[in-house]
């Protein structure tokens, strides 16, 4: 028996499964485009990531008359002040950046780059917030 009205679905869930469908795309499609892809896409993120701890330090040094003591100074300091940084992490691991005390005595925050190994060069290259003290 033909239908009588051609504005009534099918199936009246179709709509609601579509909704979902377009939905989980524009999900998908969002949680893309806000992933670094590539190492090139990593090392520009690092870059950004090593550049905005420089200057939380900055902001730490100016505050407290001394160098953060770790990457954790800064994103939940003890005093109760706000954080100087939010918790920035590695883009090859996932792990917060690595630290050490360079030669004029300052918290260097750095990553080795994709390769995970001192040295290297284009994306496989170091990258550090010695970097960022000229910017």
């Amino acid at each position: 028996m033909p239908r009588s009205d051609p504005c009534v679905p099918l199936n009246p869930r179709l709509p609601l499964r579509l909704g979902l469908v377009v939905l989980s795309g524009a999900f998908a499609i969002t949680a893309a485009a806000c992933t670094p892809r590539d190492s090139g896409e990593k090392s520009i993120k690092a870059e950004f990531d090593l550049s905005e701890l420089w200057r939380a330090a900055d902001r730490f040094r100016a505050d407290h008359g001394r160098e953060p003591s770790s990457l954790a100074e800064l994103t939940s300091p003890s005093d109760g002040r706000p954080p100087y940084t939010d918790d920035r992490r590695d883009p090859w691991t996932g792990e917060p950046y690595r630290s050490r005390i360079d030669s004029k005595g300052r918290l260097e925050f750095y990553s080795l780059g994709s390769d995970m190994r001192p040295g290297g060069d284009s994306h496989r290259r170091d990258i550090s917030t010695k970097s960022s003290e000229t910017r």
